[in-house]
């Protein structure tokens, strides 16, 4: 036992319990030192005294105004081989395993902070540096343990933060990559939830994005899919929050500024593989339950401020072996007490040259005639047939005639179908 003040300094007396060294020149091992509490004996089944074993307390010595001593756990070292392993681990029971705590004191009330907790591993000049692993057991018969990382809360300030970061990479090599993977099952697999917490004011923004990059190269892309599936493959949603008694969140899809080009933004509906049908594209404004105006959806071409600006193209999809598919341009029927929707077509004003022209023109044929052109109001009201030999202006039959009288004008079979 070390004595009070034994050093020159007023130092305390040092302890040191070292087991003995193995000096064969031919190979000798170093003893073991062990170091444990006292067995407890006794059962509840048997109505006896339940003893819990003895403790082992390792602490470094306290300090009125300087630090507190350390504590340190170190395995050998060895020249040639592996250096020891470092095990700390809970004892077993028949009533389920001992908690392994780890963690630094609290602070005093008049202290600066609490203490940090460092996991690392050691640094290497030769090979690659020790991972971590962060696993819970297996369970036979049961649920498997959770793994579970919190920050404290504040009483001041903002919250903590959890910060993930892969290593970087050397010279041309590229950096480390942050997987994050569900379980695997028989059934189905886990979900991953990517959430802010709620708040009483307003809550915290979701950010994904990659990195920048220096003068040459291109920065990384943000895939986000569904994988395929035989039973049909998963969608993919994006909604914007409801306002209550404000508006409602926005969503703002757009491609990237460039000096040279901006980026495009495409909407591809699934190909149809086989004698399936492609997946169309809808563009569809909001619905009002009340008496509100239902949304609009708009098409804008971009503005320019020297350049011409942007054109609208609606072009329907072509076929190799069949018909082009039709372009429709109609506004909805009325309800009961309202009129259809008006179609306009109209070129913007100009302020110096002429406005736009207005053109319409049915495509050219090598073998068959050229698709004629139909201007006619509702029903009892006058049909305008225009074809590159004649023109035409008749009233509009009845529907039970429209197939008779549209055959008696030539070249007219395609209209039939439309009546």
């Amino acid at each position: 036992m070390g004595g009070m003040n034994a050093g020159t300094d007023g130092s305390g007396g040092s302890i040191s319990l070292v087991a003995g060294s193995g000096l064969n020149s031919q190979g000798g091992q170093g003893g073991s030192a062990l170091l444990r509490g006292g067995d407890g004996y006794g059962s509840a089944i048997e109505g006896g005294f339940v003893g819990d074993g003895g403790n082992v307390d390792v602490r470094g010595g306290d300090s009125q105004a300087g630090a507190g001593g350390a504590m340190q756990l170190t395995a050998g070292a060895s020249t040639l081989g592996v250096g020891g392993t470092l095990a700390l681990a809970s004892g077993t029971g028949g009533d389920g395993g001992g908690l392994l705590a780890l963690g630094t004191a609290s602070s005093e009330e008049h202290g600066s902070g609490a203490g940090d907790l460092w996991v690392s591993t050691g640094s290497t000049s030769n090979g690659d540096s020790g991972a971590i692993c962060i696993s819970t057991g297996f369970a036979s018969a049961g649920q498997a343990g959770g793994i579970t990382l919190s920050v404290g809360a504040s009483g001041s300030g903002v919250g903590g933060s959890i910060t993930f970061t892969a290593g970087t990479g050397a010279n041309d090599m590229p950096g480390g990559e942050i997987a994050l993977v569900t379980g695997n099952a028989d059934s189905s697999s886990g979900s991953i939830s990517l959430a802010t917490a709620d708040a009483a004011a307003t809550s915290g923004t979701v950010s994904l994005m990659t990195g920048q990059t220096a003068s040459s190269g291109s920065s990384g892309s943000i895939e986000v899919a569904t994988s395929g599936s035989d039973d049909g493959g998963g969608g993919i949603s994006i909604a914007a929050g409801m306002g209550g008694d404000d508006t409602g969140g926005n969503i703002l899809v757009e491609a990237g500024d460039s000096a040279c080009e901006g980026g495009e933004v495409r909407i591809l509906g699934g190909g149809g593989k086989g004698d399936g049908d492609a997946g169309g594209v809808f563009l569809e404004g909001g619905d009002a339950t009340g008496s509100g105006l239902g949304g609009e959806v708009k098409l804008h071409g971009g503005a320019s401020t020297v350049g011409v600006g942007g054109s609208i193209r609606l072009v329907s999809g072509a076929s190799k072996t069949c018909t082009s598919g039709d372009l429709y341009l109609s506004s909805a029927n009325a309800g009961a007490e309202g009129s259809s929707g008006s179609v306009y077509l109209r070129t913007g004003t100009a302020s110096t040259q002429s406005s736009g022209t207005v053109s319409i023109s049915t495509g050219t044929s090598i073998q068959g005639s050229a698709g004629m052109i139909a201007v006619g109001g509702g029903g009892g009201t006058t049909l305008v047939v225009v074809s590159s030999s004649k023109v035409v202006v008749r009233p509009i039959p009845k529907v039970s005639e429209a197939t008779c009288a549209f055959r008696r004008v030539q070249g007219c079979e395609n209209l039939v179908r439309s009546c």
